[in-house]
């Protein structure tokens, strides 16, 4: 039976935590491979015993993951976005913000890191749009999409370009 990909985030409900475990039954769990769960025990999470073949308690299987899982939650403050290139919150360069709003309900917030210049971008309630533009200097736009025109047109080349081919070999 072929393994399933690489998760990184583990549904630790999934864990009796009076029962003990053996690492083929976590990787079979978890849909790891067993030098996954070899390499947990490796990086802290403690087994019974410190003999072969490892058994693992429930309990301290999920505290290691939950551990393990929040170690890489970033909450970002008000004022802040999640840069993916840095991989920390960070803030808007210049405090600058521009603002999609995209229905009555939902608007998208997009600012350039400060430290990096990544495009970063930020969801948030449409009714929060005054506290926006308090916290960050603010540039508000309509959201201008091709299905938002009442008459979208569509140019095509194809034609121009097989009668360029046929006149420049």
């Amino acid at each position: 039976m072929p393994m399933k990909p690489k998760k990184r985030t583990y549904n630790t409900r999934r864990i009796r935590l009076g029962a003990s475990y053996s690492v083929q039954e976590v990787s079979k769990l978890f849909g790891v491979h067993k030098n996954a769960v070899l390499k947990w025990v490796k990086d802290g999470l403690s087994p019974i015993d410190k003999h072969r073949p490892y058994l693992l308690y429930g309990r301290d299987l999920a505290a290691y993951l939950n551990t393990k899982q929040g170690n890489r939650k970033h909450k970002c403050k008000p004022d802040e976005f999640f840069c993916f290139k840095c991989r920390v919150p960070r803030r808007p360069w210049g405090n600058l913000v521009d603002i999609v709003i995209r229905n009555e309900i939902r608007l998208n917030l997009s600012a350039l890191c400060g430290a990096c210049g990544t495009v970063m971008n930020r969801a948030g309630a449409a009714r929060k749009l005054s506290e926006y533009q308090k916290i960050f200097t603010a540039q508000s736009k309509r959201d201008e999409r091709i299905t938002a025109c009442p008459s979208p047109s569509v140019t095509c080349d194809i034609g121009k370009d097989a009668a360029r081919d046929e006149l420049h070999p």
